[in-house]
């Protein structure tokens, strides 16, 4: 049987995380939104050619899903969401954060909490993209041989129908929430 491991957080613990996310949130200024996805792509092209326990390869997963979430031209990534996927990001492409990158096994977990938390925010707007992507996929699949002239519209069409579930989606999750977003 494998264990499982749950952590419990407590207020003082998500007070401790919160702060050490607001200041990988004040320094999104100091480098630019393109130079914080590379360093995370780079990181993650490191990352997987090591062997890492299986719960920080998901997480590395989730990371490229943020990544492309924000890279997608034709999903717009709205600013609010897009400064919460590079607050993640800076977080995990600091090397000396709460337990140091270097730190064999365990140097990559607080990276991988904080990415859980954030995906945890973020679920709603991982799944809309999904769907986004899934819905393009197969549209691309269907219209293969037909001209691309409407292209911009059905992308268009797409995105806003999604965007506009995802709003009541979270507005009835803000209010069945007791603390509100940890990013």
């Amino acid at each position: 049987m494998i264990p499982a491991i749950s952590l419990k957080l407590t207020e003082r613990d998500v007070e401790h995380l919160r702060k050490v996310v607001q200041t990988a949130k004040s320094n999104l200024g100091k480098q630019s939104a393109v130079d914080i996805v590379n360093k995370a792509k780079h990181s993650i092209a490191e990352l997987d050619t090591c062997d890492l326990p299986d719960f920080i390869n998901e997480k590395l997963s989730s990371l490229k899903l943020l990544i492309a979430s924000i890279e997608d031209e034709e999903w717009q990534t709205p600013v609010d969401e897009r400064e919460e996927v590079l607050t993640a990001l800076a977080y995990f492409i600091e090397p000396q954060d709460l337990v140091p990158d270097r730190t064999p096994i365990f140097g990559y977990l607080d990276d991988a909490i904080i990415t859980e938390l954030a995906l945890q925010d973020m679920s709603l707007d991982l799944e809309a993209y999904s769907q986004f992507c899934h819905y393009r996929a197969d549209e691309e699949e269907k219209h293969r041989d037909i001209s691309w002239i409407n292209r911009s519209s059905w992308i268009a069409h797409q995105r806003e129908e999604l965007r506009a579930e995802l709003r009541r989606k979270k507005f009835k999750r803000v209010r069945e929430r007791l603390f509100g977003n940890f990013l």
